[in-house]
């Protein structure tokens, strides 16, 4: 976090993790719900758009390192953008138990 002017303003920091390579065997949905979530997690902290904006070009950059196709990493990232800050952070409510979010790449059953 920072102070700028009276404000606190909130941004991400990274620690060492390991991530699958695309290319292992865990389940496809396991490693795309690693990327919906990585970048939820960006939407809720970064304060500021531009700093979102910033921390989700390294962010893509890195899963595209860990051999993460491209299109995959985008469609994840277009789901995120396109949700608000103030509703990223709300909280998941009792009515909504039980239902897991879509996949980012699979329709809702």
């Amino acid at each position: 976090f920072y102070i700028t002017g009276d404000r606190l303003l909130t941004a991400i920091h990274y620690k060492p993790t390991d991530y699958p390579d695309y290319t292992s065997s865990h389940p496809a949905s396991g490693k795309d719900s690693i990327l919906y979530s990585q970048f939820l997690r960006l939407r809720r902290v970064c304060s500021q758009d531009e700093v979102l904006h910033t921390r989700a070009t390294e962010m893509f950059s890195f899963f595209r390192e860990q051999g993460f196709p491209s299109p995959i990493i985008d469609e994840s990232l277009a789901r995120v953008s396109s949700i608000p800050r103030n509703t990223a952070l709300s909280p998941f409510t009792h009515s909504q138990q039980g239902q897991s979010p879509p996949s980012p790449h699979r329709p809702p059953h």
